[in-house]
């Protein structure tokens, strides 16, 4: 599930769409994820979403809103303020730390 997860970043990941994709259900998926990984599934798509976004943002000079829809978020405000409550600077302030 976890590499799934990592190689379909960009796809709609949801609890639903995984449960349907491995056959198991929500509760199974929930508790598995708080034992192995102690976060929700949520968290750690939003975990690993911003973390291909961090890596896009030091190695390329794409336009951030295509950054964020290359990583599953398609709503670049909310990609922007997640970025921002996450990581404590907007996505283009964490560019410029790291060029």
């Amino acid at each position: 599930i976890v590499e799934h997860i990592s190689t379909n970043l960009k796809e709609e990941l949801s609890v639903s769409s995984i449960c349907q994709r491995f056959h198991i259900s929500a509760n199974h998926l929930y508790n598995v994820f708080r034992e192995n990984l102690d976060r929700t599934v949520n968290d750690y798509i939003t975990e690993q979403r911003l973390t291909c976004a961090k890596e896009l943002l030091a190695s390329t000079d794409d336009p951030v809103y295509e950054i964020a829809e290359n990583v599953g978020i398609g709503n670049y405000p909310y990609f922007c303020r997640l970025f921002k409550k996450r990581m404590g600077c907007t996505p283009v302030q964490y560019r410029k730390s790291v060029k």
